[in-house]
């Protein structure tokens, strides 16, 4: 018949010597890999190792932010306090640059302690500035040109006015508008702006 020998971290456990091991009071000094040898008269195997990791908890946060061009990474609390946290951002373990969610996972990567846990990191387009030096005012029978229509912003994309260039105003105080539609919808969001002109 059989003999067994179980092993605590490659060490006999002594009066260990059943076909399976009970692990009284388990604390930290429990935590580690633990192996059985069996063994009779025609030789000996040993079983693969089987690692008991004290249970512990993981909070996510930093979970939002805005579109910056730069990667955002989550942050993670543990208990027990200060165990170090691998994430990975929708299965990457790259964090996300661009605007989106990206489903987040946080692992506890330590010799004495495992848990996990899962949350949402959302990443919100950024809202383009625009450039728009207010107006001079404008000789009625004037049309609207770009001396009158000349928005900017730092990125590229597409300014659509209302009036449009062109146009010919009524006499009085009038107002211009546009609206941006960015290149980068992804990552940026359609803005409008508005001013007034004299005619």
């Amino acid at each position: 018949s059989p003999n067994y020998q179980w092993q605590f971290n490659g060490k006999n456990i002594a009066g260990a010597n059943g076909s399976t091991y009970h692990i009284p009071a388990i604390g930290v000094d429990k935590s580690g890999t633990y192996t059985v040898v069996v063994y009779n008269e025609d030789g000996l195997a040993t079983s693969s190792p089987a690692t008991l990791k004290l249970s512990a908890t993981v909070a996510i946060g930093n979970l939002s932010a805005v579109y910056d061009g730069s990667p955002h990474f989550a942050t993670a609390t543990t208990n027990p306090d200060g165990l170090k946290v691998t994430f990975t951002y929708t299965g990457s373990v790259n964090a996300p640059v661009n605007a989106g969610s990206y489903a987040v996972v946080g692992t506890i990567d330590d010799a004495t302690y495992g848990g996990s846990s899962t949350n949402s990191l959302q990443i919100v387009p950024s809202a383009p500035s625009i450039t728009w030096p207010s107006p001079v005012a404008l000789v009625h029978g004037t049309v609207l040109s770009g001396i009158q229509l000349n928005a900017t912003a730092g990125i590229p994309g597409v300014f659509h006015y209302s009036p449009a260039p062109g146009s010919m105003l009524a006499e009085g105080t009038q107002t211009l508008s546009v609206t941006f539609n960015p290149t980068d919808s992804l990552n940026y969001s359609t803005v409008n702006s508005t001013r007034t002109i004299i005619v």
